[in-house]
């Protein structure tokens, strides 16, 4: 079942300056459904009873209209104007009065929803009526204008004040704070939740309207915040109007204008390290040993040198078949220990290793990183 909020309403006799004063009142509301949305361009089912003495009771005029609703959730109709009774009929005279609505959003005759409103005072155009009064047909100058008023919001634009500000469909105010749960904003949209935890949801109509969709920003009492995206696709960061960051709907993360291939997926310079000791990249070396002798002389990659270059290992392909590193002497049958060794000069590095067949014209790697300066 659908339930219909009636936010504003506003009744009135129209007056012409001379002729007698018909029996007709303007009434307007604006609807809304269970989700707290308005019922835009709809049809809608709409019946008016005036009722005497209590809210409960008598009706002395009936009638049913049928319209629509407008963008802005709004219905206006003319009472007197509907299907049903004579309001010509009724003798204000024998008030209190009371108009009382049902509405049916689908249309029809189910009026699932009803309201019932005093009204505040009888209709004095049909008291000038009767005395014989004229009146210059301007509703400004009536004393005590008759009225019909429910619960009243904003929805659609009829609330104005010093600070908001309405431009077309857009509402605005310049100055000030805007505080939700607190009377004290610090910020200009300041979320108070006292001891509860407070959350942001954003969606559209892509993402639905569930508690699951759209994305989500919260803090918990546990001192835990998130920024959750339920959907899947990714989250970007970016400064200056380019891509900075990126978290993928699969969880690899780019550090980079670029979309990540592996979990983590850093392009440009970086640095890294612990202890006062940053480290700005890491890299290998490769290539091939001499043909001969125990050694290898190796240039540094360029900004490498002696200083600023920290070995992590050094490494030749022993016959082609096995890695032997630093310290260590790999033979199928072990005779002699010798050392797999490297120097650092100036802006080379030197690799030694057996004057043996063994090692000649063999692959090398070296693990290298950088020193930040």
């Amino acid at each position: 079942m659908k339930r219909i909020f009636t936010l504003l309403a506003l009744a009135a006799f129209t007056l012409p300056l001379l002729a007698q004063s018909p029996d007709l009142m303007s009434y307007q509301a604006v609807l809304r459904n269970a989700e707290n949305n308005l019922i835009t361009n709809q049809a809608v089912a709409v019946q008016i009873s005036i009722l005497q003495g209590t809210p409960n009771g008598t009706a002395v005029f009936t009638e049913v209209h049928t319209l629509n609703t407008n963008a802005n959730g709004l219905i206006s109709l003319v009472i007197g104007d509907g299907t049903g009774d004579d309001l010509s009929t009724v003798d204000w005279s024998g008030g209190p009065f009371f108009i009382k609505t049902e509405t049916d959003p689908a249309g029809g005759s189910n009026y699932t929803i009803s309201s019932t409103t005093q009204l505040l005072s009888v209709p004095y155009a049909k008291y000038a009526d009767e005395a014989g009064n004229t009146f210059s047909g301007a509703y400004g100058d009536l004393t005590g204008a008759p009225t019909v008023v429910s619960a009243f919001t904003n929805d659609a634009g009829y609330l104005t004040s010093q600070l908001w500000s309405q431009d077309g469909s857009d509402l605005y105010f310049l100055g000030g704070n805007l505080g939700i749960g607190t009377s004290n904003p610090n910020y200009p949209l300041h979320i108070n939740s006292g001891a509860s935890d407070v959350w942001s949801m954003w969606q559209n109509t892509s993402t639905g309207s569930n508690s699951n969709d759209g994305l989500l920003f919260g803090i918990r009492n546990d001192f835990n915040t998130y920024m959750w995206n339920y959907e899947a696709g990714p989250i970007f960061f970016g400064t200056s109007g380019a891509q900075r960051m990126v978290i993928q709907a699969d969880g690899d993360i780019a550090i980079g204008s670029h979309i990540p291939t592996v979990r983590l997926d850093v392009r440009g310079d970086t640095k890294f390290g612990m202890n006062g000791i940053a480290f700005t990249e890491m890299r290998e070396i490769t290539g091939t040993s001499n043909a001969s002798g125990n050694s290898t002389t190796i240039a540094l990659p360029s900004g490498y040198n002696e200083d600023n270059i920290r070995v992590l290992s050094a490494e030749i392909n022993f016959m082609g078949a096995r890695w032997v590193g630093l310290g260590s002497h790999y033979r199928a049958v072990p005779t002699t220990l010798y050392n797999v060794s490297y120097l650092l000069w100036g802006t080379n590095i030197h690799l030694y290793y057996p004057n043996e067949p063994d090692y000649h014209s063999r692959a090398y790697r070296i693990l290298i990183m950088l020193v930040a300066p």
